[in-house]
């Protein structure tokens, strides 16, 4: 029964991501992305150096296409560090914390379902 939930679980992942349209992004772009989320409340301003030595998504060649990718979309913008000049600031945009905003609200809602189903397990058939 545990592994069936797991496979429902993923297929509804992938079905938020697609509704959301977060799959459209690189794989890797989604991963520095939710890094990027995870240190909410750092107290030092996450650099671009920062995240290719500290995230461990991929090789600094690809987290750098993937932040590339990720200001393009519109999901990043880029500030000079005022501290040092040669250091780039990463902020998430409005857009990256709407996305964000859209999918936690739909995997609570997808929580709920499954906290649900628990209760009556013959739902997740």
């Amino acid at each position: 029964m545990n592994t069936f939930a797991w496979v429902v679980l993923r297929e509804q992942l992938a079905e938020i991501k697609r509704q959301t349209g977060y799959v459209e992004l690189a794989l890797p772009a989604q991963r520095i992305l939710e890094w990027i989320f995870a240190q909410q409340g750092r107290s030092s301003p996450i650099l671009i150096c920062t995240v290719i030595e500290e995230s461990s998504v991929a090789s600094p060649s690809v987290c750098h296409t993937a932040i590339r990718l990720l200001i393009n979309q519109g999901l990043l913008k880029v500030k000079v560090d005022p501290a040092d000049t040669r250091r780039r600031i990463l902020i998430p945009t409005l857009k990256a914390l709407e996305l964000m905003g859209l999918q936690s609200s739909v995997v609570l809602k997808l929580a709920a379902a499954i906290k649900a189903s628990v209760k009556n397990p013959s739902n997740l058939r």
